[in-house]
């Protein structure tokens, strides 16, 4: 893991709703991630190619909360999907 601090972070707003979609994909270069759950359900985030569910998920984010990953961690795929309805999950990845 570099000890050298990233010089580029890309904010994406990602469209959620009760359908699995994709929130980040594989990146090698990602050291860390951090979510923020716009919405007013709770997203559950599942590491991993396969679709997230309210019952196979790795993360689950209240509504209004943020999510930081730990530097240096998981950089492969992530789905999202939410409790009920429709919005935006804010994606920060460096």
């Amino acid at each position: 893991m570099s000890t050298t601090g990233s010089t580029t972070a890309n904010v994406v707003p990602v469209s959620a709703s009760t359908t699995s979609a994709s929130l980040l994909t594989t990146s090698n270069g990602r050291r860390a991630f951090i979510a923020v759950n716009t919405t007013g359900a709770i997203a559950y985030l599942r590491f991993g190619s396969a679709a997230a569910t309210s019952a196979d998920y790795s993360v689950a984010i209240a509504a209004g909360a943020t999510y930081e990953s730990p530097i240096g961690g998981y950089a492969g795929p992530i789905q999202v999907i939410l409790a009920s309805g429709s919005g935006t999950v804010l994606v920060t990845s460096w």
